[in-house]
């Protein structure tokens, strides 16, 4: 009777000791889920402001050159591409924890081609001396494209408002646009460059994109000389 006794005190003990790990576990989990879920509502209400944001600047470039304001109209486009660039960068890195913020990456896509598209047309309008490229790149495992990146930004810092530069993941299918494009510009890897119109596969050295740049100025800037 001792023995029976002991045995089941232990697995009394045993049981007690599961269920105490399971609550644990449980508690730990739903703490950090919930941490997570308030994390991720928090990032996704600051980009969507952002988003807002970036919205009224186009509809104010839109009214800006109706009146021909060019100016004023340019300079905002600038400022413009280069909140949705530090945004769209944020947002990639936030994708890479949760998907769930896949919807709020396509309206960034969709901001990306529509102020490519405005670019385009401000420099009919205003006649900007400007270049636009529109950069297609992978987000993983292409260390081309980020060599790439890496030049592109250099070359922006050099000639600023004079180099417009619109990147776009060729991988993100989930937005039906980029399907088009790659049918448009018959795009088959990464990095792409579409220059005025004119494609460029594969990694473009910095002396050989600038100088491709450079070609489309009426007055040379200071670094294409």
């Amino acid at each position: 009777m001792v023995r029976i006794q002991i045995n089941k005190k232990r697995h009394l003990y045993a049981l007690l000791f599961t269920i105490l790990i399971f609550i644990t576990g449980f508690l730990f989990g739903y703490t950090f889920t919930k941490f997570g879920y308030s994390n991720i509502k928090k990032i996704n209400e600051e980009q969507r402001i952002e988003y807002d944001s970036l919205q009224l600047q186009y509809l104010y470039m839109l009214e800006l050159l109706e009146t021909k304001n060019c100016p004023a109209a340019f300079k905002t486009l600038e400022k413009s591409i280069s909140a949705l660039e530090r945004a769209r960068f944020k947002l990639e890195e936030y994708s890479k924890q949760d998907k769930s913020l896949t919807s709020l990456k396509r309206e960034y896509i969709l901001a990306e081609l529509r102020y490519w598209l405005l670019a385009k047309n401000t420099r009919k309008i205003c006649e900007q001396d400007t270049v636009s490229i529109l950069y297609f790149y992978l987000p993983q495992e292409c260390q081309e494209c980020e060599t790439q990146g890496e030049i592109l930004t250099y070359l922006k810092e050099k000639l600023k408002e004079k180099l417009l530069i619109f990147s776009i993941d060729l991988s993100f299918e989930e937005e039906p646009m980029i399907p088009i494009l790659k049918t448009a510009y018959n795009l088959k890897s990464a990095p792409t460059i579409i220059l005025e119109e004119k494609k460029y596969e594969g990694l473009i050295k910095q002396e050989n994109i600038l100088k491709e740049i450079c070609s489309y100025y009426k007055e040379k800037p200071k670094y294409c000389i």
